[in-house]
Formats: structure tokens, C-alpha cells, sequence
């Protein structure tokens, strides 16, 4: 009956992650939500699933931020079965649903997740066709891009990507 009174083992897990949130401090705290936010793939209404990511992917967040998540047990490390990159994910899926903070995060986000995700698919499939310049963003994706690019750090191949894109659309103004 307890077990079931603190919300089951999805209670537990979301407790611990915001007790991690509050002992953060408060410069950190945008690290957390970037995080997290790039380690979800959000649904069309409540069905959130886990994402894996490179560390790559996460530069700009800070190292402490996610090795104190790692070590708490709600982050797990793995490698890509393709690429055999060392990638990040989310320990338990039920973190999305139960962790009312996370939950508000993705929500307010979810747009400019679905918008990352997009730039940085773009940018992979640009740099394995050789950078081909037909592949690059313009008109309404780029500044779609350019804003999810605001809201988060870009790996160095997204960047370049967005680079070039933004390079095109001024050579092709001119």
C-alpha cells in the first residue's frame, strides 16, 4: 500500500529527478531542461518516447549536469548498434510521463524539439550526400531552423549546416 501511495516505482523515479533539479544550481538548471529536451521524441499528444543521443549532440551542456544524472541512475549510457558512438538516453520511459516538471518542458517545447530534430536529420543526411548544396534549408525551413536553433546548442555538422543554408539564402537574395 505504500509503495502504491508514493506513485509506484514512476513516482520514485520523478521525486529523485526533482530532488536533483532543486540541489542544482540555479545557473545549471537550463542545462537540465536542454537535456532532458534532447533525450525525448514527442508524440502527437501524451505518447513521449526516449531518444537516444551522442555526446556530441549534448556540447553544450554542461558535463557535471548530466554526470549527476548518470550517476542518480536516471540517465543511461549505451552504444549506437550502427555507429558504435557511445550515446545517452533516459533510464525509464515513465520519467516522461511522471516527472510533472519534465512533462511541462516537453510541452511548452514541443515544437521547437520537433523543429531540432529536423535540423539535425537534415544536417546528417546533407554531410553523408557531401554537402550538397540542393539539400540545404531555405524559405520557411531555414527560419524554422534558425529559431530551434536558439533554443538549444547545435553540434558542429548542424551549425555548418545551418551555416551554408543561411550563406545560400543570402547569395540567392543577391
Amino acid at each position: 500500500d505504500a509503495y502504491h501511495a508514493l506513485g509506484g516505482i514512476g513516482g520514485a523515479i520523478a521525486r529523485r529527478a526533482e530532488q536533483l533539479h532543486d540541489d542544482t544550481p540555479a545557473r545549471d538548471r537550463d542545462d537540465i531542461r536542454r537535456l532532458f529536451t534532447q533525450l525525448v521524441t514527442p508524440g502527437d499528444d501524451n505518447d513521449d518516447l526516449r531518444r537516444r543521443a551522442t555526446r556530441d549532440e549534448l556540447a553544450g551542456i554542461d558535463a557535471t549536469v548530466i554526470d549527476r544524472y548518470l550517476a542518480h541512475r536516471l540517465l543511461v549510457t549505451d552504444i549506437h548498434p550502427v555507429t558504435r558512438e557511445p550515446v545517452l538516453e533516459v533510464a525509464h520511459e515513465a520519467l516522461l510521463r511522471e516527472w510533472p516538471r519534465l512533462v511541462e518542458w516537453i510541452d511548452q517545447d514541443r515544437d521547437v524539439i520537433r523543429l531540432r530534430r529536423a535540423l539535425h536529420a537534415a544536417a546528417h543526411e546533407w554531410q553523408l550526400a557531401n554537402r550538397d548544396e540542393a539539400m540545404l534549408f531555405r524559405g520557411s525551413r531555414l527560419v524554422a531552423a534558425q529559431d530551434a536553433a536558439r533554443h538549444s546548442s547545435l553540434t558542429p555538422t548542424e551549425r555548418d549546416f545551418l551555416r551554408a543554408s543561411l550563406d545560400l539564402d543570402q547569395l540567392e537574395r543577391t
